[in-house]
């Protein structure tokens, strides 16, 4: 039973439908196999209502827990978060800590059959809370913290939930609105809600909320008895007791809430785990992916079969990412997207000699088909082991269809029916919808607020009576294994996020010039179960489909859903087909739009608008172009003009639209990892200049990635730079670590002042010089270039992070030198450790001693073994530095691990500043000094050594923390801020 596998274990060939009587026999030796803990009577299969094993009862927590009897030792959750920390927990951690919040939801209130939400970062949290709700037999429902405040709303609101558990800090990655200004919308708009839980401690960055608000740990600390312990609470429930509850398209187009239940889901997915994949307590299964997905709840389950789960928060940064985690959490499994396989194989990539994967042993992708190049790959550049694709059924929380494990495939993507499945053909015989006429145990339980089921009904059983229609649609290929096709509902499989048309029709009502549209699926060459999302807009007479609309339009849908809710192609129709009572016929545009017959263009009020669709060569053309691109300027080319005309013409080619403006943000109008892998390829290709994707995080505009490829720090022969006309006395801006002052753009573009701005770089270190490790010398040096441009005083100089520190220094030359200093700013500037006030000083080393320890522990003995040594040498430099020396190594000061994927030029530079950094003490200073704090100060609080110093000191908060102060719509009050001092 170990080759198919879905939701039956048991295969039959094409034609031939297995019995379905044999269905009961299967189901009963599952639940023997699968040894669940339970009460009850098992012998009864299932009831008059379909409800299976109707006299058992269960907890799915307590299966998890209890991982088919697996060691408490063990480790339960490895998880990396986005900014390197690993972290790992054992089952009895895990235990204790489910346990603990199980007790304190049921001290608040929290009950059997009431309603829980949750919008958790993927992280060891998120699986306490989840499994903390389950125990209590609450019902939960999940939304990735990505998602807009009201695409949230709109799938928590008909819930009526009572609780809510939900991250709210910060992470690197993010993008747009603040999480928790994300939460707290959402909080405020679900008036059923009466408190909330914050899963990473960080209630004080939420506004007042109107209800109570703890953190977890104080949660968890409620939860325990007075020995610090806890009480196992493992009530048990019936076995269809409602557990998860999804969002869907109902038969109408309607969103729907999906209600699974507990029982079903569990033996389906331990089914699933044991028998098709062999994942048991020696396995670690990582599966990358939103936790508002099937596949993330699919991977938690894994816990039942005493596997261990590897977890990941963050940015695929580059071809190596994944493949990093997956060495360090010891994955057994991994579960990728093609597309992240291909972006190996095209980066040439090797992982399995740049990784140990001893450990791993099965390779599962979903997503798309692997072509034979890719499938060679992984053989040949990873490592020879069974190569599987992987079909998620969101409205079941399982497979209908799981490949033929085997480490060579005669077709990518070879698929059998299981036991009750058929294909309920179309007309020309050759595709058809998956349909199980075998009654089975995963099977929803029904949709909310739908108490006769009608709704429920019309969905998935009257399309084909007496079976369960899938909505997955299937295509028999040649040599008779299945390929899938996407859906024949209105569902759309986007990037694997399952997308309801009906979440963007009402964003299109804000958009005065469309009259009317539709939203359709199109699967492409290639694609395995998912597509892209087509938008067809009729437009009001005088409007016109142009580069403005349709980012506006990408703007708004990425900012109120989620990057899978930005369409891919935008197209203009004269009019929508239509059917007799006036309503649009979605079914043709997506027969159409797929390149397949109509099914009855008998049913049309107005055939004739299919015709010119049909015929639109923007349906051939892939998402991300495969063919050439434009081409890069002549050799010589160095004018930043030349560089943003290249990304502009390659940005419109990629999307798909134009014109995109230098200052549309690439989030903004709908860019994915897709798109972001394809454009920094062509950027290596065409120019050798080698960026990694995650460069988007830090400049999302064409004009800030032009400033990154034509400014880079350690490619320029001068480091004066201006960055902005004006009049009067310039201001001068000093770079940041980085060595460049990138990170201020969104700073820059917000900022209303008159003035000419300049900004001071890092020398290069492409040249015969090496960088400056003295904030003094970098000083001396700077004040000469900013003489060419202002041979005198007053002077307005300022920095943000680290360049606060040399405009502080820069100031005090030329206060030295007889110069006037009319204005120092600094932009959030920290001092070095071992130059706070005592208490200050003991916290950061406390905490520095803490990270550097975890590191050290998640690292193999080899790994630690380099760290030490890498350390060591920074220990020496210093030394050398301290006898008026230069560094060796500058490229080692700093978090080795973290920043190991950074250029060599970058992590010199870096290092050398960092030396600087350690080595400058803030000397008292007589002028004016600005210093623009972030409201929510990171360890190691500076002020109390300004205070000291600066004697003439002005304290200016802005929003966020120091990361957040520059980004979004904090940019924009630091830029006022600043402007008010210029």
């Amino acid at each position: 039973m170990a080759g198919e596998s879905g939701l039956g274990a048991l295969a039959g060939p094409r034609g031939v439908a297995a019995p379905v009587g044999h269905s009961d026999a299967l189901w009963q030796a599952c639940w023997r196999h699968a040894r669940l803990l339970a009460s009850g009577d098992e012998r009864r299969l299932h009831d008059d209502q379909g409800h299976y094993f109707p006299g058992l009862k269960l907890n799915y927590t307590e299966n998890l827990l209890a991982g088919d009897g697996q060691s408490a030792d063990a480790i339960a959750v490895t998880a990396r978060l986005a900014d390197g920390s690993l972290y790992r927990m054992s089952r009895a951690e895990l235990r204790r800590q489910v346990i603990a919040l199980a007790h304190a939801l049921r001290q608040g209130g929290v009950a059997e059959g009431d309603r829980v939400v949750l919008v958790p970062r993927s992280d060891a949290r998120a699986v306490v809370a989840v499994l903390a709700v389950a125990a209590i037999g609450a019902s939960l429902a999940l939304a990735s913290p990505e998602m807009g405040p009201s695409l949230v709303v709109d799938r928590f609101k008909p819930l009526a939930p009572r609780l809510i558990l939900t991250h709210a800090g910060a992470m690197p990655h993010d993008t747009g609105m603040p999480l928790a200004d994300r939460v707290a919308q959402v909080v405020k708009a679900l008036p059923s809600l009466e408190a909330a839980i914050v899963l990473d401690d960080a209630s004080s960055l939420l506004p007042p909320l109107g209800l109570p608000v703890i953190d977890l740990s104080q949660a968890l600390a409620e939860g325990l008895d007075e020995h610090g312990a806890a009480t196992p609470l493992w009530p048990r429930f019936p076995f269809h007791q409602p557990l998860f509850i999804t969002r869907t398209a109902g038969a109408d187009g309607r969103l729907e809430s999906l209600v699974h239940g507990a029982g079903g889901v569990l033996l389906e997915h331990v089914k699933e785990h044991r028998l098709h994949l062999g994942i048991d307590g020696r396995s670690q299964v990582f599966a990358p992916s939103s936790v508002a997905s099937a596949l993330w709840l699919w991977q938690l389950s894994s816990l039942a079969s005493g596997a261990g789960i590897v977890l990941y928060d963050g940015p695929v940064r580059d071809a190596r990412t994944l493949w990093r985690i997956a060495q360090d959490g010891g994955a057994t499994v991994f579960v990728a997207h093609a597309s992240y396989l291909r972006l190996g194989e095209h980066a040439g990539l090797a992982p399995g000699r740049e990784f140990d994967l001893a450990a791993l042993r099965s390779l599962l992708y979903t997503g798309m088909t692997l072509d034979d190049a890719a499938a060679r790959w992984v053989q040949e550049k990873v490592k020879r082991l069974p190569l599987q694709a992987l079909c998620m059924n969101p409205d079941l929380l399982g497979c209908l269809l799981l490949q033929g494990a085997a480490p060579s495939l005669a077709h990518a993507d070879n698929h059998s029916l299981g036991l009750g499945v058929r294909v309920a053909e179309r007309g020309n015989g050759l595709e058809g919808e998956l349909v199980c006429q075998a009654h089975f145990p995963s099977r929803p339980l029904g949709f909310l607020d739908d108490p006769q089921g009608a709704r429920f009904a019309a969905t998935y059983l009257q399309r084909t009576p007496g079976g369960w229609s899938s909505g997955e649609r299937v295509e028999w290929a040649p040599d008779g294994s299945l390929l899938q096709r996407g859906r024949v509902d209105g569902l759309m499989n986007v990037r694997g996020a399952l997308v309801a048309p009906a979440e963007l029709l009402p964003l299109l009502r804000e958009f005065p010039e469309i009259r009317e549209s539709a939203v359709v699926e199109q699967q492409q060459a290639g694609q395995l179960g998912e597509g892209r999302a087509v938008l067809l807009l009729a437009l009001r007479e005088g409007a016109s489909l142009d580069g403005s609309l349709i980012a506006r339009m990408r703007r708004r849908f990425a900012e109120a859903g989620s990057p899978a809710h930005v369409p891919d192609l935008v197209l203009e129709v004269r009019e929508l087909p239509r059917l007799a009572d006036g309503s649009v016929c979605i079914a043709a545009l997506r027969d159409v739009v797929n390149d397949r017959p109509v099914t009855d263009m008998r049913r049309l009020l107005n055939p004739g608008s299919l015709r010119a669709l049909r015929g639109d060569p923007a349906l051939r053309l892939p998402t991300v172009p495969a063919g050439p691109l434009p081409p890069p300027p002549a050799p010589g080319w160095r004018s930043r003009q030349d560089h943003e005309a290249y990304l502009q013409a390659l940005w419109e080619k990629i999307f798909g639209f134009s014109p995109i403006g230098l200052d549309d943000d690439f989030f903004e109008i709908g860019g994915h990892s897709l798109l972001a892998a394809r454009i920094f390829t062509d950027i290596q290709l065409s120019t050798d200049q080698r960026l990694a994707p995650s460069t988007l995080l830090k400049a999302p505009t064409i004009r800030q990635l032009a400033a990154v490829m034509d400014q880079a720090a350690w490619d320029l022969p001068v480091p004066l730079v201006q960055l902005r006309p004006g009049s009067g006395r310039p201001f001068f801006l000093v770079h940041s670590l980085a060595g460049t002052f990138l990170e201020l753009w969104a700073v820059l573009r917000a900022l209303d002042t008159q003035r000419a701005v300049y900004g001071l770089q890092a020398r290069a270190v492409g040249d015969e010089n090496a960088p400056y490790v003295s904030v003094r010398e970098m000083a001396a040096d700077y004040i000469g270039h900013m003489r060419r441009v202002q041979p005198e005083g007053p002077y307005a100089v300022g920095g943000y992070s680290f360049g606060g520190l040399v405009a502080y220094e820069i100031a005090q030359q030329l206060s030295r030198a007889g110069e006037q200093v009319e204005l120092v700013t600094l932009i959030d500037t920290h001092v070095h450790g071992r130059y706070l006030p005592l208490w200050e000083w003991a916290r950061y080393c406390t905490g520095w001693l803490g990270v550097t320890f975890r590191r050290l522990r998640s690292l193999p003995l080899r790994g630690q073994v380099d760290y030490l040594r890498k350390k060591s040498m920074v220990l020496s430099d210093r030394w050398r530095v301290a006898m008026g020396l230069n560094p060796k190594h500058p490229e080692l000061v700093g978090d080795v691990l973290k920043e190991a994927n950074l250029p060599p030029a970058l992590r010199r530079t870096r290092g050398a500043m960092l030396v600087a950094l350690r080595e400058y003490r803030p000397e008292p200073y007589a002028g004016r000094v600005v210093f623009l704090r972030a409201s929510r100060p990171s360890p190691g609080d500076p002020l109390p050594v300004w205070r000291k110093v600066a004697h003439k000191l002005e304290i200016d908060v802005t929003p966020g923390d120091h990361d957040e102060m520059i980004s979004g719509a904090n940019a924009k009050a630091l830029a006022v801020a600043l402007a008010r001092h210029l």
